[in-house]
């Protein structure tokens, strides 16, 4: 299981930037993950409206939102958006990681890749190149 360096995007809630209030500003940070499928286990434990989705379960150190917070973290996998839905903790005493699940969506409302991308640097078109940060 080799890690990817992948983008992941949330969303902060409003503030106000001189004066003016601006609501969903996006936010990004990027996180080393390995990207395995899901087993048919798994996938049956999907609610069923997303088990005909793409899916993947991820490995990684970091820590992150899923639909159970108020705002889920979504992570960019070859340049298409993943919502984070299932976190489990494994804390064994030896490599203590998160797994995930992650499945594909299609936003209504497109994040403003290029407001974030001035923000943070980061190209959200796909993942990102560790070589170039």
């Amino acid at each position: 299981m080799i890690p990817r360096k992948l983008l992941v995007c949330y969303t902060l809630h409003g503030e106000y930037t001189n004066g003016y209030y601006h609501e969903n500003i996006l936010s990004t940070f990027s996180v080393f993950a390995s990207i395995q499928p899901l087993s048919d286990r798994e996938m049956q434990s999907l609610p069923e409206g997303r088990r005909n989705k793409e899916t993947y379960k991820l490995f990684s150190f970091s820590l992150l939102n899923t639909v159970e917070e108020q705002n889920p973290d979504v992570v960019i996998i070859n340049g298409e958006t993943f919502e984070v839905i299932k976190r489990g903790t494994w804390k064994n005493g030896i490599i203590d990681h998160y797994t995930y699940i992650v499945v594909k969506i299609i936003r209504e409302e497109p994040y403003n890749y290029v407001e974030a991308t001035i923000n943070t640097g980061h190209n959200l078109t796909g993942d990102i190149d560790v070589t170039t940060e």
